[in-house]
Formats: structure tokens, C-alpha cells, sequence
């Protein structure tokens, strides 16, 4: 299991030149599981995860026009390996 924030703060330094601009502070939480077994002899992964959990809305100095990031991403990977 795994539990991650990512975030920053306030932007001020910024370049006009490039489409930055001055944006606000964010914090993000994501979170994932995985688990990992046999079945018949093969190897099985189970992945399961939220990003952006509380679905916040959010763009970094860098998005052009302050385009905003996704919101709450839910996700499920399954691996299947041959022994």
C-alpha cells in the first residue's frame, strides 16, 4: 500500500516570455495497493489506485494559460507473467 502528496507553493517567479504565470498553492493525495500471487504456476499482479483522491483543482506555474491538471484518476492494472 502506498499513500503520496505531492503539492507547492504559491508560485511568484515565474516567466511571462514562456506562458507562466503567478498560480496558487495545491496539495494532492494519492493513493494505490497492489498485490501480487500465484495462480497456476504464473505470476498475477493486482494494482488498484486514486490520484488526486480529493479531486482538487489545481495548475502548476508551467501550464500554459493555467489549463488545469486532471481531476480524480481511478486506475486498475492487472499483470499476468508465464513462469
Amino acid at each position: 500500500m502506498e499513500t503520496s502528496l505531492q503539492g507547492a507553493a504559491k508560485q511568484i517567479n515565474f516567466s511571462p516570455e514562456f506562458g507562466e504565470n503567478e498560480t496558487a498553492a495545491y496539495s494532492i493525495v494519492n493513493l494505490s495497493a497492489s498485490k501480487t500471487g500465484l495462480l497456476n504456476q504464473q505470476n498475477l499482479s493486482l494494482k488498484l489506485g486514486v490520484e488526486n483522491l480529493f479531486d482538487r483543482y489545481y495548475s502548476t506555474f508551467s501550464d500554459w494559460n493555467n489549463i488545469p491538471r486532471r481531476g480524480r484518476n481511478i486506475y486498475v492494472n492487472l499483470s499476468y507473467a508465464i513462469l
